[in-house]
């Protein structure tokens, strides 16, 4: 699998912002699935706690976006 993040960053009273872009590689090396995914979280208070707390939960949010995809490419 290859990640590339194109952005993940925030504001301390805003929103973090992870983009990234991701591919699955089957055993051969050959690409087997593509996407691109975007997650936006909220952050909930102020100063750097709340705003890595934002930040986990996106990272949350694209870990459980690829594993559902793997998911789905493996046989039945």
């Amino acid at each position: 699998m290859v990640v590339a993040v194109d952005r993940f960053d925030g504001t301390l009273d805003g929103d973090v912002t992870l983009d990234a872009r991701w591919r699955i590689l089957g055993k051969n090396g050959d690409e087997v699935a593509f996407s691109r995914s975007t997650f936006t979280e909220k952050v909930a208070g102020s100063g750097y706690d709340p705003m890595v707390a934002a930040m986990s939960r996106a990272l949350v949010a694209l870990s459980q976006e690829i594993a559902t995809q793997i998911r789905a490419l493996l046989p039945r």
